[in-house]
């Protein structure tokens, strides 16, 4: 789908005379990218699976400006199709606007080089903006953005990624209220793993390319990219239904560092702006408790709007998605459920443990008796098992040896006296399961 956009620029004229009214604006467009280099990035020298990475805008005439006087310039936009852009993402990939006048009367201050982020700190000619704005509310189809991350040299170089929250931001920071993904292309990831995948600040997913940030100041360090290579990453924010506060704008930064000199390649700002909406909360249900080679449903409750429900394995791997979830453990294990609206993707979690009992005592008949009891129980692969009857009163007990293979044993109560007794199942030294007696 082809969009046209008005862009808007405003000049002023910050010297002591009127302009001559031959001076030009010409603007630039790339794709939001953390190492931008000029001219090739800006202007159609750098293409991706066949589609390029940015172009010239056009260019206008500035018109005389008395001193102090400013004018708004305006241009016109084919933007160019997402659909173009599937190849490399299919999440949204914003743009950065580089504006710059070109003058006989006034030239740059300092002669342009490569390195764009010096062309515009020492030239009043030259403005940048790399800004994603990301609007978190109802009927939001995304929370995330995509920036590219590059090596426009032409030798391989090693970079690092530095994300962070806006230091000088009142209120919660975003970390602090969302779950903020970095998911890397094949290029990108492919650097980082010639690194030794190095950083701080972050925890690892199921997903090998995706990691979770852990608090502020995430650090994927190392990413060894080659020669002009080009990769990109999903920068994701799902706020986290219990950190909500009714704070709405927040600013999130991304940096790219050159190793070898320190030197800031460039970066990206994340504006995120988030509208008030009731709260949710996930709910995986009671914990349960199973016998071996059982089966148990576990069951989410329903948050009545619509929305993911994903359930992961202890080791973090999504094992199904759905309102419920059929397992049949063979030892005790905890599962995380997580909905994600898909209004805005609001996010909650939640944990269940099913506790599998290895050993149990299945049934025991008569009950009350006057004399033999049968008691069938389960204690296979048990080292050693036994039935310990323990009287409620006097607390004297008998030990009955089991035989693990077997299943069933009868004891004759005939010998003990009246009451109330409890029978445990003590498999390998421990006491597995019990139930009451009643002798008669």
């Amino acid at each position: 789908m082809l969009q046209i956009l008005i862009m808007y620029i405003k000049v002023r004229n910050k010297g002591c005379g009127t302009s001559s009214g031959n001076d030009q604006l010409k603007l630039y467009w790339a794709k939001n990218n953390t190492a931008l280099n000029w001219d090739d990035h800006w202007t159609g020298q750098v293409v991706v699976n066949n589609v390029p990475m940015g172009g010239e805008l056009g260019t206008v005439s500035i018109p005389p400006l008395a001193p102090g006087e400013d004018a708004i310039l305006e241009f016109e936009w084919l933007v160019p199709n997402p659909l173009e852009y599937m190849g490399i993402t299919s999440s949204p990939w914003y743009f950065c606007l580089l504006a710059r006048i070109e003058s006989n009367d006034d030239p740059m201050t300092f002669a342009e080089g490569s390195f764009i982020h010096d062309n515009v700190k020492n030239n009043n000619n030259i403005a940048w903006k790399n800004t994603v704005v990301i609007r978190v509310a109802p009927l939001t189809l995304n929370v995330d953005a995509v920036v590219g991350v590059s090596n426009p040299s032409n030798t391989s170089k090693s970079y690092s990624l530095e994300l962070m929250s806006d230091a000088n931001e009142p209120g919660k920071a975003i970390h602090q209220e969302a779950e903020i993904g970095i998911e890397m292309d094949d290029v990108l990831y492919d650097a980082w793993v010639r690194g030794d995948k190095n950083g701080n600040n972050f925890n690892t997913t199921a997903k090998d390319k995706k990691v979770i940030a852990m608090g502020n100041n995430v650090l994927l360090d190392d990413i060894e990219l080659l020669p002009n290579e080009y990769g990109t990453a999903n920068i994701s924010f799902n706020f986290l239904t219990k950190e909500l506060t009714n704070k709405e704008f927040y600013t999130y930064h991304v940096v790219q560092r050159e190793k070898a000199t320190n030197q800031i390649m460039g970066g990206a700002t994340f504006e995120i702006r988030k509208q008030p909406r009731g709260a949710f909360y996930a709910d995986a249900g009671h914990n349960h408790e199973i016998d071996r080679n059982d089966s148990i449903v576990l069951q989410a409750a329903d948050i009545n709007e619509t929305a993911v429900y994903n359930w992961y394995n202890p080791d973090g791997n999504l094992i199904h998605t759905g309102f419920s979830l059929t397992v049949s453990p063979e030892l005790t294990k905890q599962y995380k459920l997580e909905i994600i609206s898909d209004l805005d993707g609001l996010k909650d979690y939640d944990e269940v443990v099913v506790t599998v009992k290895p050993y149990r005592i299945v049934s025991m008949s008569p009950n009350p008796t006057s004399a033999d009891v049968t008691i069938e129980y389960r204690a296979d692969g048990a080292a050693s098992a036994y039935i310990m009857v323990l009287n409620q009163i006097t607390g004297v007990s008998v030990n009955y040896i089991l035989d693990p293979t077997l299943n069933e044993i009868t004891i004759d109560m005939s010998n003990h006296p009246l009451g109330l007794y409890s029978v445990f199942l003590v498999c390998n030294g421990e006491i597995q399961d019990s139930k009451n007696l009643a002798k008669q």
